[in-house]
């Protein structure tokens, strides 16, 4: 199991208990990854936590039967990207959990020259050195399953949406 952006390890630590052999726990944010090591420590559980972004993914970390993504995409400059790196290593299926903006009135429209359906995504304006720190794009869930589909995630077997958060399980298509 791999947990993306872990934050204290709360979900690593959930999936081990519930009998995960191996759980790799990825954070970004130092004061973050020392929690989760603490944690690992006073609960004596098997447990790896490494400082690393998503896109620092690749596939000599293994591949795992199933990745948790929540709450990280709108965090991302690149979460195209991100789910790329994400779909090298997923053998299983991804849980991806995120904001959403509510559907518009041309949601999953056609654009005549664009190719295919158009979805919402709002593009949240930062400084380029905050990446992680704040949100950069929120996407419609239109959108968010295109992405999951442009990315090798064409399978969505579970999807929840409760105002504005969404959250799909999906498996690699192909």
């Amino acid at each position: 199991m791999l947990d993306v952006g872990c934050n204290a390890g709360f979900c690593s630590i959930e999936m081990k208990r519930l009998g995960a052999s191996y759980v790799l726990g990825i954070e970004a944010f130092p004061q973050y990854l020392e929690q989760a090591k603490l944690v690992r420590e006073v609960l004596d559980i098997d447990i790896d936590f490494r400082g690393l972004s998503v896109y620092d993914v690749r596939e000599d970390l293994g591949t795992f039967d199933i990745v948790l993504f929540l709450g990280v995409i709108y965090h991302l400059k690149h979460p195209l990207l991100a789910l790329e790196r994400l779909a090298r290593v997923t053998s299983g299926v991804l849980v991806c959990e995120s904001a959403i903006v509510p559907p518009s009135r041309w949601f999953g429209r056609r654009i005549p020259n664009y190719g295919g359906p158009a979805y919402e995504l709002r593009f949240v304006e930062n400084a380029p050195s905050v990446e992680a720190v704040q949100n950069w794009f929120i996407p419609s869930v239109g959108c968010l399953k295109a992405f999951l589909k442009a990315c090798g995630f064409g399978d969505i077997v579970g999807e929840s949406v409760h105002g504005n958060r969404a959250l799909f399980a999906a498996r690699r298509s192909g």
